[in-house]
């Protein structure tokens, strides 16, 4: 009988060891993906290890004893695997989210090989003889990418046909001088400028997809360099914001049609918004002596769009985000919506908004920020509310309340937000935060200036709306920026 028991003790001895060593395992892995994530302060993080020893160290030594305690702590200690299991699992999920969203300094050009939607060819393969019309000027290294990969897989004769520029080249689809053409995807806004409607009147034989990384210039001087050495949260940076509304991957070249410069002071607190409208005539790196709409910078690359914005504002630009509002309206909604103060009284695709603050779910908050046709001013109306969207989701993301639904705000985010901030910077901010919760101010500019038609760099072929900017307004904005990014 004293057998018996004995070997009843030991069994549950063991089960009891088994148990917390689990517990150990889990304990461990979940320190280590917290550790990683940067969410939790050097003291609350070293706080928190404590306690996982002094909680496990219990659980180890209530297993040394044969009592009801020990019973008891079996049944404590499950329940535990089962909170850090799940913990651990909400916190995994979370740092994956974020890997997809932060550090990200990649983006895709895609090239289409496309013909009119009447020719018979489904593929490129069924063209009869393959002589495609190409741009080299704009895409040379791609366009020769592409066709070196073309020739190793496809096995047939590929001749092609170089062009000056886009609308010459599509001119030649349209009268049947050439059977197919090479299209960046990133220029058929422009194209469609020309003909309306390109996208219905062709069909796509052949796409060739090609990712390149994306490396902001550094800031030069000793001083500059300095401030590169401090923590995120120690010193003040700029974040160019892109808005695209396109049906394609997050991280794909195109136009941008929002194009603002976030100005953020962790230390004073301060966030200036600085909006400047998407037809702005100005130069950019690409363009030489010509000038372009500032939209069309992003059809080379998000790195055109922030040099032109650098050379327009004199600052730098350290950090890049993109956001496609295609699929904005999910974010906003799992962040359970946003207020947004309007100017004036509008009503746009069956949402109504009154002057002053208005609750906005996904949809009210898309139809704010989409619309420019309500309003006199067009687009420089629409900048300004694309500004209040931005101030309202600040504003929720900046309470401590928004930790309860993080990974479901992640997952929206997902597929609609990128930026090349890292991780680990992104999370030491969201630590600031959620240590001092402290209030920021936010302030918005903008700048206009005045309408006219120009040819531009893009589209030589016929002129364009585009504004031409208003230098004292340019030289005002800049110098707040200044003002913020320097305050102490």
């Amino acid at each position: 009988m004293k057998e018996g028991s004995a070997m009843h003790r030991l069994l549950w001895h063991k089960i009891g060891m088994i148990i917390v060593g689990i517990q150990l395992i889990i304990l461990a892995l979940l320190s280590v993906s917290i550790g990683r994530l940067h969410i939790l302060s050097t003291p609350i993080f070293i706080g928190l290890l404590i306690i996982e020893i002094i909680y496990w160290t219990l659980m180890f030594s209530s297993q040394l004893v044969h009592n009801k305690l020990h019973y008891i702590m079996k049944v404590v200690t499950v329940f535990g695997i089962i909170i850090s299991g799940i913990l651990l699992f909400i916190v995994n999920r979370g740092s994956s989210t974020m890997n997809k969203i932060t550090g990200n300094n990649q983006e895709t050009k895609v090239i289409n090989i496309v013909a009119l939607k009447e020719n018979k060819a489904n593929v490129l393969e069924d063209l009869e003889d393959i002589n495609i019309g190409i741009v080299k000027d704009k895409n040379a290294d791609l366009i020769n990418a592409m066709l070196s990969f073309m020739k190793d897989t496809i096995k047939k004769e590929i001749k092609t046909q170089e062009f000056q520029d886009y609308p010459t080249m599509v001119e030649s689809l349209y009268d049947h001088t050439i059977e197919a053409i090479a299209v960046d995807n990133a220029f058929v806004p422009v194209i469609e400028e020309l003909h309306s409607t390109y996208q219905a009147d062709t069909k796509i034989l052949y796409t060739y997809e090609y990712t390149t990384k994306v490396e902001l210039e550094k800031e030069s001087s000793v001083n500059k360099e300095n401030e590169e050495k401090k923590e995120i949260t120690e010193r003040s940076f700029n974040v160019f914001l892109s808005g695209i509304d396109t049906s394609g991957s997050i991280d794909e070249v195109s136009r941008s049609d929002v194009n603002m410069i976030v100005t953020v002071n962790p230390v004073t607190k301060q966030i200036l918004l600085s909006s400047t409208p998407r037809d702005y005539y100005v130069t950019t790196p690409v363009s030489g002596d010509m000038r372009d709409k500032l939209t069309h910078a992003g059809i080379y690359g998000i790195k055109t769009s922030v040099a032109t914005l650098e050379a327009l504002y004199d600052i730098h630009i350290g950090y890049y985000a993109k956001v496609n509002f295609s699929g904005f309206e999910k974010m906003i909604d799992a962040l359970g919506g946003i207020k947004v103060n309007s100017k004036s009284e509008f009503t746009s695709r069956n949402c109504h908004f009154n002057i002053g603050e208005n609750e906005c779910d996904g949809e009210k908050a898309l139809a704010f920020v989409r619309d420019r046709y309500s309003f006199t001013t067009g687009d420089l109306m629409r900048n300004q509310n694309q500004q209040a969207v931005v101030k309202g989701i600040i504003d929720k993301i900046t309470t401590p309340s928004i930790l309860l639904n993080i990974n479901p705000i992640l997952d929206a985010a997902t597929d609609c937000v990128i930026t090349n901030m890292p991780q680990s910077d992104l999370m030491k901010l969201v630590n600031m935060q959620l240590e001092d919760r402290a209030k920021w101010t936010i302030t918005t500019v903008g700048v206009s200036g005045t309408d006219g038609h120009e040819i531009t760099f893009s589209n030589q072929k016929q002129k364009s709306y585009v504004m031409y900017p208003d230098n004292k307004q340019v030289e005002k904005a800049a110098n707040k920026m200044q003002e913020v990014y320097h305050a102490k």
